[in-house]
Order: C-alpha cells, then sequence, then structure tokens
C-alpha cells in the first residue's frame, strides 16, 4: 500500500491550509479558460505547444509569487525539458511522433513533481521512478478535490475586507457597463471580424456553452491538480520494497539459473552464426523459408527476449544479499556473458531488419522498433556500468534520460521523411517505390515525397500529384493548428512544377 505521506495527501484530522491554494486555483481557472480558447481547433499544433509551455511557465513563476516549494536546480531544468519537448510537438507532425512528445512532456513534467531519498534523483531506484509515475497518473484524479478541501479555505471570501473587496469589485463592474457596451457596438460596426468574434462569443447555443464549460473545467482541474502535486503536496521517498524471506538467492541459485539461460543463449548465438550470418544460401537450404522471410520471422521475438532480459537482471541483483562480496563477484560473471550473448541476438535482430528493409522497405514500425533497440543497446550498456558494477541505484536515471534522447533524435532525423528517403534510395524494377504508403504519412514525408517524385511509378504520378495537391495545397485552419511539418508540406507541394504537370505528362506518355 501506498501511505498517505507519499501520495501527497494530508494526515485525516489535520488540513493544512497553505496560503498559496489560492494562487494555484486562480492559476488553473486561468490554464483552463486559455486551453478551452486554444485547444478547440484541430488538429493540434501550436494550440497544444503554447498551453503546454504556459503550464511550464506557471509552474515556474508561481513560487516567486507566493510561498511554494519548488526545487531550484532541478525543478527548473525538467521545466526546460518539457518546454523544449512542447516545442517539438509543433516541430513534427507525425502522429506517433507526436504521441512521443506529449508523452515526454508528461514525463518531464513528472520530474518536477519527484520526491525522491536523500541521495538524490540520480541515484533513485527503480521503485522510486515506477512509483512515482502511479503517484503522479493518482495526483491528476484527486489532487483537484485536495487542492479544493484542503489548501483553500473558503471563509475567506466571507470575512469582513474580503466582503468589502468584492463590493468595490462590484460597482467597478456596473460603471464599466455602459462604456463598454457602447464601445463595443461602435468597433462591431468599425470591423466585421470583431463583429463576428462577438458574435461566436456572445450567441452560443446551450449546447455550445456546456462544452466549453466542460472544457474548461477538465483543463483547469487538469493544470490545478498538477500544480498542486508539484508545488504543495508533502510527498515522501518510497521505501524499497522488503525482501522475500524464503526466496533465497545463493551460490547454487545464481548457479543454476544462469547456468541454464547462458547455455540457452549459447546455443541460439550458435545457430544465429550458422545460419543468419552464414548467408542466405545456407538459410534456404536448410528451410522452407527465403532470407527474407526467414528474417521477418525472428525480428520482433529477438526484440521482445534483449527487452525481457532487463527485468530479469535487475530482480536476480535485488535477489542477491548485499553482504556477500564474493556472491556478487560470481554472479556479476555469469550475468556478463548473458548481457555479451544478448549484444549478439540484438545484432542478430538488426541484421534480420536490416535484411528485411532492403527486400521489402522501411515502415514506420520498422524504424520505431530499430529505434526501440537503439535504446535497449544504451540500457544494456548503462546496465553493465551500473548494476555489474554494484551501483543499481544509478541505473534507472540514466535510462530514463536514454529514453528521451532517443525522442530527441527521432525529431532530428524526421521518421517519415527518413521513411520515403530510404524507400526512394532502394526503389528499382524488382521493388517499385510504395507510394501508396509513402501518401499514408504524415505531412513530415511530403518535402521528401516531392523531392524524390521522379521515383514515382509513372502511371501513377497523375494521382499521387493530385492527392497531394488536394490535401496540401489548400489548407484550413487558423494559427492554432499551425504546425511546422504541415507548413514545409504545403510549401513544398505548392512550389513543384513537377506536380502540377504530373497529369499533362501523364497524358502525352
Amino acid at each position: 500500500m501506498i501511505s498517505s505521506k507519499v501520495l501527497g495527501l494530508p494526515n485525516s484530522g489535520a488540513t493544512e491550509k497553505v496560503g498559496g491554494g489560492w494562487v494555484i486555483f486562480a492559476a488553473a481557472l486561468a490554464l483552463g479558460l486559455a486551453g478551452d480558447l486554444l485547444l478547440r481547433s484541430r488538429p493540434w499544433g501550436l494550440n497544444v505547444t503554447v498551453w503546454l509551455m504556459g503550464l511550464c511557465a506557471t509552474t515556474m513563476v508561481l513560487p516567486r509569487v507566493e510561498r511554494l516549494r519548488l526545487p531550484r536546480a532541478r525543478g527548473t531544468a525538467w521545466l526546460c525539458a518539457a518546454f523544449g519537448f512542447s516545442l517539438m510537438l509543433v516541430w513534427r507532425s507525425s502522429p506517433v511522433l507526436q504521441t512521443l512528445n506529449l508523452i515526454a512532456v508528461f514525463l518531464c513534467l513528472g520530474m518536477v513533481a519527484f520526491r525522491t531519498s536523500a541521495r538524490g534523483l540520480r541515484q533513485a531506484s527503480s521503485t522510486e521512478f515506477a512509483a512515482s509515475a502511479v503517484v503522479s497518473a493518482l495526483h491528476a484524479v484527486v489532487g483537484g478535490f485536495v487542492l479544493l478541501g484542503d489548501h483553500l479555505d473558503w471563509r475567506l471570501i466571507t470575512a469582513r475586507e474580503r466582503s468589502a473587496r468584492f463590493a468595490a469589485l462590484g460597482r467597478g463592474l456596473a460603471i464599466a457597463a455602459v462604456p463598454v457596451l457602447v464601445f463595443g457596438a461602435l468597433f462591431a460596426s468599425a470591423d466585421v471580424f470583431f463583429r463576428d468574434l462577438l458574435r461566436d462569443a456572445l450567441l452560443l447555443s446551450p449546447g455550445q456553452a456546456y462544452e466549453h464549460l466542460m472544457l474548461w473545467s477538465l483543463l483547469a482541474w487538469l493544470a490545478g491538480s498538477y500544480l498542486w502535486g508539484a508545488l504543495l503536496a508533502e510527498r515522501e521517498p518510497v521505501p524499497e520494497p522488503p525482501r522475500i524471506g524464503w526466496l533465497r538467492f545463493e551460490f547454487i541459485e545464481v548457479g543454476v539459473v544462469f547456468g541454464l539461460i547462458d547455455a540457452l543463449f549459447l546455443i541460439f548465438v550458435g545457430v544465429q552464426f550458422r545460419y543468419l550470418f552464414g548467408g542466405a544460401s545456407r538459410v534456404e537450404s536448410s528451410s522452407s523459408l527465403t532470407y527474407a522471410e526467414y528474417a521477418r520471422r525472428g525480428f520482433f521475438e529477438l526484440v521482445a527476449v534483449a527487452a525481457l532480459v532487463v527485468p530479469f537482471l535487475l530482480f536476480t541483483h535485488w535477489l542477491l544479499p548485499r553482504t556477500q562480496s564474493r556472491l556478487h563477484r560470481f554472479y556479476v560473471w555469469f550475468a556478463a556473458l548473458l548481457v555479451a550473448l544478448v549484444f549478439v541476438v540484438m545484432a542478430s535482430a538488426l541484421q534480420r531488419m536490416r535484411l528485411y528493409q532492403e527486400t521489402f522497405g522501411l515502415t514506420e514500425l520498422r524504424l520505431y522498433t530499430t529505434a526501440f533497440m537503439i535504446w535497449l543497446f544504451a540500457v544494456f550498456v548503462w546496465l553493465a556500468f551500473t548494476v555489474l558494477r554494484g551501483r543499481r541505484d544509478r541505473f534507472a536515471f540514466g535510462v530514463f534520460v536514454a529514453g528521451l534522447a532517443v525522442i530527441v533524435g527521432l525529431n532530428a532525423i524526421s521518421p517519415d521523411g527518413f521513411i520515403v528517403s530510404r524507400n526512394a534510395a532502394i526503389a528499382g524494377d524488382k521493388r517499385p517505390f510504395d507510394s501508396e504508403y509513402a501518401l499514408n504519412l504524415s505531412p513530415d514525408s511530403v518535402p521528401t515525397l516531392v523531392a524524390n517524385f521522379d521515383e514515382v511509378p509513372p502511371e501513377e504520378r497523375c494521382s499521387v500529384g493530385r492527392e497531394l495537391r488536394r490535401r496540401y495545397l489548400d489548407m484550413d485552419g487558423d494559427w492554432r493548428t499551425w504546425n511546422w511539418g504541415r507548413y514545409r508540406a504545403h510549401e513544398a507541394v505548392s512550389s513543384s512544377n513537377e506536380l502540377a504537370t504530373a497529369c499533362d505528362v501523364g497524358s502525352r506518355q
């Protein structure tokens, strides 16, 4: 069970009144209203970036306004990281990549609210990282309740000095009502766009008003819950899980478990050297599969094997008694052999993927799985330098940073554009360019597709050119939906003479 202190909830019977609660409440209402104005336009683009940047800026500024807790160096650094990934949301238009960027934003924001042990964030255990993710998810649900119920003293509204201020506010609104109506009417008569804006804002149907209210409330709730968790919640570090008393891991257990698993991996690696690294003729003469089919069948299974070895090594290392140095050295020899064999398995998987891509081309699934393999490679290298050297406490943070680095790398290469470029490079008579798949990719791929338009089969150029012009020549939406990837697609299509004359050339041929 996770205690109330870990969750950041107040103890039963005691309610802590914090002045910053009202500041967070006002900020959450403002962020909710901004979200309603920004996020109603689709497809999402600049609006999501602006709103998330506003949340980051609010989290950074509020501690300067009120006595709220924000770890200065660490909190600011992770808010800047979230700020950067927010910018990547407007940089790329690939749905998969935008999802990864959004996850990175939430993870960085969660690190601001991360409460770790006295050893520091870089030495936080895997248990602490996992528990922090669970607690952050719970905060998003219950944080608003705690903020409203335990950090807002509603009696302050009815206090005498507050009542006087509310009365003054009412008099100000009454005095301003007539001038606002007069000037608003004159402005509406002077400018048709201002008139339409007022009409859309004031003449809402009950259904539209309900939609605005629900979106405003939802975003304000999420923003308030996060700000409470990051700046107000009291959370203690998650304790190390207790060891299982009956599950002993001594010399015999280590020898049996790793002896069997290492032997299994050794046999598999031997087969890989004989067949996959031995060439296509050996594979095809020993099975009913072609070389490419053999490569395709095993890639994802090998990725799963490599991924499952990581929790296995962490669990077995956790089972080791801390005081027996000889047992640790004994374990390290077996574990190091297993890691070396996993590297061979991963090399086999990448070799299969390379062969498969050369035969069938590159797709989003194949590219992102390869990126996952690269991240796994970094994880195993980091595991060898930390866990196998008795520094398991530094493992989790490195894995987290490596994951963020892979997402940054994916943004840098533009996956959809890279896919089109790679497929165009290997296109030929035996494997023509798959223009239908290219059209199913995001706008990030369009500039590369236009640049490689000569690789599109001649009989398909008219339909491809017409489809690209239909999608990207006249793009609807206002500034809130602006996205760099969609903008580049529009520019590439509108400036291409090849697309404009594709049908004319096809009819002459």
